[in-house]
């Protein structure tokens, strides 16, 4: 209630034989205000404090959890506080996240969850009255385990050094410690529930297996990174990457250079036949042909014959004549 300082000071409103009653009046409205009334006499002075009350939607919505710090597989209690006037006529609780998010069947101050695990919740509660109604913000619930060193710990080597990371989830927060190492450099970052501790070596410090030990007051977790081949930096994969490409793109070419030579030859062979078919009619011509010419001697000509013929036959038979005449000659020798 905010009072108006302008307004006159209370004057008596009614009188009841010895009993006197004042009013103030005020304006606007605000919660947790007090009013001092103060009645005097000449025998003497008496105050008292006054709430002012104004009604309104409840207000300041919370979640609170009990026990405070509860291990998983334990039950625990929420309850839904408020501040407002008139008082909180009823409840609503909610579970899930946004989006996801699904109506519980609790419609009472308290909700019991009988068994919590580290993803439990979140949870929320709605409060209203006879003015309106006001919700909470999503509550995640605070249950504490021991150490998880999660499978995403690794270790690489780039720059003349090996890093290696344990990725641990606790609640609370794990103490890490690197064991088996000589000389090196530690950090550590918080996101949450998860602490992400990291170790730098310098080459020839390190040996071929690396420990991570994270402690709580709930338990410990040991996990032993080892340095492989594998991990050799982002570097050695984009090279392997690259090599296996070019690889596989000289082998691709290999296969298209011999299907297209082949389809090549391929094709050159029936022109070559029918070159060489070409080249065997023409050899069968010209014998056929010669055959021809051979048989020439048993067929008549159709034409006269040169004169020199006639003469070259003739020349034998006046010679054998000639002969026959002078038989005697070549008898006596």
């Amino acid at each position: 209630m905010v009072l108006d300082p302008n307004s006159p000071p209370p004057e008596s409103s009614a009188i009841s034989g010895l009993v006197v009653r004042g009013t103030w009046e005020g304006r606007g409205a605000a919660e947790g205000l007090w009013v001092v009334c103060v009645s005097s006499n000449r025998h003497g002075l008496e105050e008292r404090n006054l709430t002012v009350y104004v009604k309104a939607p409840p207000t300041n919505v919370t979640v609170t959890q009990h026990p405070s710090r509860p291990s998983e597989g334990v039950g625990v209690t929420l309850s839904c506080t408020s501040q407002g006037f008139p008082p909180v006529s009823g409840y609503r609780w909610y579970g899930g996240q946004a989006g996801l998010e699904i109506g519980l069947e609790e419609e009472s101050r308290d909700l019991r969850v009988a068994t919590v695990t580290r993803g439990s919740g979140p949870y929320r509660c709605a409060a209203r009255n006879e003015m309106g109604e006001a919700s909470s913000p999503i509550t995640w619930l605070n249950v504490e385990y021991a150490p998880d060193i999660l499978p995403d710990s690794s270790c690489i080597m780039g720059n003349g050094q090996v890093r290696c990371e344990c990725v641990v989830d606790a609640n609370p927060a794990a103490q890490v410690t690197w064991t088996s190492v000589r000389s090196f450099n530690t950090s550590s970052t918080l996101s949450g529930r998860v602490l992400r501790s990291i170790v730098t070596v310098s080459l020839g410090d390190e040996g071929r297996h690396f420990y991570c030990n994270a402690t709580n007051e709930h338990g410990d977790a040991f996990y032993r990174l080892t340095l492989t081949v594998g991990h050799l930096g982002k570097w050695a994969i984009v090279f392997g990457v690259a090599g296996g490409a070019v690889a596989l793109c000289l082998l691709l070419g290999a296969i298209f250079y011999c299907k297209r030579t082949k389809s090549r030859q391929c094709k050159h062979i029936p022109s070559t036949d029918l070159t060489l078919k070409e080249e065997k009619r023409v050899v069968e011509e010209e014998v056929n042909m010669d055959c021809l010419y051979d048989n020439t001697g048993t067929v008549s000509p159709t034409y006269p014959p040169p004169e020199g013929t006639y003469e070259l036959a003739k020349a034998p038979r006046e010679s054998k004549r000639q002969l026959d005449s002078d038989e005697p000659l070549y008898t006596n020798v």
